[in-house]
């Protein structure tokens, strides 16, 4: 299951899932044409529950560590794969304080403990450099969000 992150305003989430999944489609869309460093989609990919396991031992709750990267309440599934989860603001302000908490290395040494358990130590080249980069994506688009004002809104696929 591939999972993406990116800020929603609250009239959005008001205005429902089909509404969501519209401007996700657009957002993600739009970020073709972009750099790197303007995205507005965090594309997390399959490596979504990797990062809550990093979060938590880089001394995430459960609850943030899952909020984080699942949302906090379910806005809709279409029945055929995709579901969408919005975290609340109040919410997204404790998430990017956890994120803002915790130094990058130690991110880094705990993604490594995560990998290593996953491949058995043998860590495939390139899999950490992406693991960073996801997670540097998502502290950003956390920055994005409470610049903003806004919820998170996370589309999982798959």
């Amino acid at each position: 299951m591939k999972m993406a992150a990116f800020p929603v305003a609250p009239g959005d989430v008001q205005s429902g899932f089909q509404f969501v999944l519209t401007k996700f489609g657009s957002v993600e869309e739009a970020d073709l044409e972009r750099s790197e460093d303007e995205w507005e989609v965090c594309d997390l990919g399959e490596e979504w529950d990797i990062i809550r396991q990093v979060f938590l031992l880089a001394g995430g709750a459960d609850d943030i560590s899952d909020m984080a990267v699942e949302g906090d309440y379910v806005l809709g599934d279409d029945g055929a794969g995709t579901v969408c989860t919005i975290l609340d603001y109040v919410d997204v302000l404790r998430v990017r304080d956890f994120l803002g908490s915790v130094s990058h290395e130690s991110f880094l040494t705990h993604a490594v403990t995560v990998a290593s358990r996953l491949f058995s130590g043998e860590i495939p080249e390139g899999y950490l450099s992406d693991l960073d980069a996801r997670i540097s994506s998502l502290c950003v688009v956390y920055d994005r969000a409470v610049v903003s004002r806004e919820n998170m809104a996370f589309v999982f696929q798959g």
